[in-house]
């Protein structure tokens, strides 16, 4: 891992912590996260260790769905915007495919708690954090921030 995050670009991305603080790229802020996910190449490290598709089967979409849920102000937000995968189009499949797999990895991983629950009719939900005691970091650029927030309809 430290070898992949030593050659990217460190003008070009930074780390988004769960709590909105915008760091610097450095090696260091990297090896203090418990849940790191990579946005350039949706990719998922728990305790440093880089989770496969045995772990979470739709990585790439899982990552976009953590990115979009924790920049939402009350962490919830209706999937139908992330219209990429068919899934989204019905609550049971979504979460078995998406959110259950990473609740199971978390905990396996670091024994942490994750809460997340859709709420709604089976074709027509949210979906809602409701409780994590696992801080998640985000390596991204400011492209992939401002595209996520328009598309969730929050100011840029």
């Amino acid at each position: 891992m430290k070898s992949f995050l030593m050659s990217l670009p460190i003008y070009k991305v930074f780390v988004l912590t769960d709590t909105g603080e915008e760091l610097p790229f450095t090696s260091e802020i990297i090896a203090k996260q418990p849940c790191f996910i990579d946005m350039l190449h949706h990719k998922i490290y728990l305790d440093g260790q880089k989770l496969t598709s045995k772990d979470i089967y739709t990585q790439q979409f899982t990552c976009m769905f953590l990115f979009s849920l924790m920049l939402t102000p009350h962490k919830e937000f209706d999937v139908l915007l992330m219209r990429r995968a068919s899934y989204v189009h019905n609550r049971h499949e979504f979460f078995h495919k998406v959110v259950n797999p990473f609740l199971k990895a978390a905990k396996k991983y670091l024994d942490k708690d994750v809460s997340i629950t859709c709420i709604g009719t089976i074709n027509d939900f949210i979906v809602k954090l409701l409780y994590s005691d696992l801080p998640i970091s985000f390596l991204c650029t400011r492209k992939q921030l401002d595209e996520a927030k328009r598309q969730l309809g929050l100011s840029l």
